[in-house]
């Protein structure tokens, strides 16, 4: 994969979309049709009743540092989705070289158009839980992938500009229209997917959806996050035990593979790879 400037670029199939990662600021990007589509926020974690960030300095509210204290790569092979070069980033709260209490890995693959963001936790973790009531939901206490989104103010990124469509009922909004800006209630739960897509070339579109531990695994505007689309553990989550992952997929449309096509291949490929 090419490397410049500290920044490590990993191409998917046919270049459809792209992962752009900054080792110098923990930054990264999705890229297709040569524009960002994604910019991510900070990753974060909470437990013991405290939100961890890899950038406290953006977030809204107060937070402790969270440490990069290890990034490794390798390449494999996926009985479903084949071929994958794999980066994944271990972090803690303590600045040393040990006692990793998270892990997040982006999962790139060259026979298919897809991204996996894997979340996998090494050690018991409490105190997630950022309350008991319904609300709760719109929260998260882990926070991979994460991407911005205008907050009340013009459109800063291309997110806000994209078509958005799911199942009705499946986000507590009718989420069908333009903008996720004007989306702030509720989340995305049970695997049910996100489609993101062009308004101006509808064969040019993104599914984001859980892949696995769909109960857990959620898809929100978290307040406490900046209103940033962000998925992973849901708020009411009190603790996890050790070995515990999770995994985000993003699928991407080849051309002229219009908004059907696409949500057909992204439940193809779930019945696949639950063996169904």
């Amino acid at each position: 994969m090419p490397t410049m400037n500290n920044i490590q670029i990993f191409h998917s199939y046919k270049n459809s979309v792209s992962l752009y990662w900054n080792s110098d600021t923990h930054e990264y990007r999705i890229i297709r049709d040569n524009q960002i589509w994604f910019e991510s926020g900070p990753f974060v974690i909470h437990f013991n009743q405290t939100y961890y960030s890899s950038a406290p300095e953006q977030e809204i509210m107060p937070m402790l540092p969270l440490y990069l204290i290890e990034q490794y790569q390798k390449i494999g092979n996926d009985v479903i989705f084949g071929l994958f070069n794999k980066l994944s980033l271990r972090w803690s709260y303590i600045n040393t070289t040990n006692n990793f209490i998270w892990e997040t890995s982006f999962k790139i693959f060259q026979e298919q158009s897809i991204i996996l963001f894997e979340q996998y936790f090494p050690v018991d973790l409490n105190g997630m839980s950022q309350g008991n009531v319904r609300d709760t939901f719109k929260y998260v206490s882990t926070a991979f992938p994460r991407f911005k989104v205008s907050f009340n103010e013009t459109d800063q990124y291309l997110i806000d500009q994209l078509g958005h469509f799911t199942f009705l009922d499946a986000w507590d909004l009718n989420m069908r229209g333009i903008g996720l800006k004007n989306v702030f209630n509720g989340g995305l739960y049970s695997g049910n997917p996100l489609l993101l897509y062009n308004l101006t070339k509808l064969d040019s579109n993104i599914i984001l959806s859980s892949l696995t531990n769909f109960m857990t695994n959620f898809q929100t505007r978290s307040p406490s996050l900046n209103y940033h689309l962000s998925c992973g553990l849901h708020g009411r989550i009190h603790q996890i035990e050790q070995s515990f992952s999770l995994t985000t997929i993003l699928l991407a449309s080849q051309s002229k593979q219009g908004i059907n096509q696409i949500i057909n291949l992204w439940v193809k490929l779930m019945l696949q790879y639950y063996g169904k």
